[in-house]
């Protein structure tokens, strides 16, 4: 018994041990040029005149994987981004702090910023590859040409970006249909 108990505490010990490096993302491994988030990347590209593409992930998200491997570790996507972007790598565990402030209300977040460092939009959740490609190829014509793409609204290109303050027109049109939408978004089932 007393050799049973041993054995599972050593396998359990080494699990413990070496669980970080065989589910963890190892971002330096990884295709994509990722950058830490620190003035250099940020300087980089402002001297590249490049967006920032930011994600935040975390290795025990099982959608960040989802995202990583299906759409991110695409050749085409690897590629399109390297080309077009400088890459950062946000790991939500360690930088708590980026997380608390850019997450765009899930893992994985994709937060874009402009050459010059402003925020532009965040998307939350795994994006499909044609998805992701399509945005992002309208975000660096946006860049490139400083003019909206054609079928491209200034909505879109900051979709689902939480940093936007509605104007008045847009705050009394809320005021004014608050009841129906929080009629509209209220779960009858859970409540709230």
């Amino acid at each position: 018994m007393k050799k049973l108990i041993s054995i599972f505490l050593l396998i359990t010990l080494l699990t413990i041990m070496f669980a970080p490096f065989t589910y963890g993302y190892f971002h330096e491994a990884s295709p994509i040029k990722w950058h830490e988030y620190n003035q250099e990347a940020f300087d980089l590209a402002k001297k590249e005149d490049k967006p920032v593409f930011m994600l935040i992930t975390a290795i025990w998200c099982y959608w960040c994987h989802v995202y990583r491997d299906e759409t991110l570790h695409q050749p085409e996507v690897v590629d399109y981004i390297n080309k077009n972007f400088i890459a950062v790598f946000v790991d939500a565990d360690k930088r708590q702090d980026l997380t608390r402030q850019y997450l765009a209300g899930g893992w994985p977040s994709t937060v874009i910023f402009s050459p010059d460092g402003k925020e532009v939009s965040r998307l939350n959740g795994h994006i499909r590859k044609e998805d992701l490609l399509g945005y992002l190829n309208k975000v660096v014509k946006f860049f490139e040409t400083n003019e909206l793409p054609a079928n491209f609204s200034k909505k879109e290109l900051i979709l689902r970006s939480y940093k936007i303050v509605p104007g008045s027109s847009e705050l009394k049109e809320i005021t004014k249909n608050l009841p129906s939408i929080m009629l509209q978004n209220y779960d009858f089932q859970f409540g709230g």
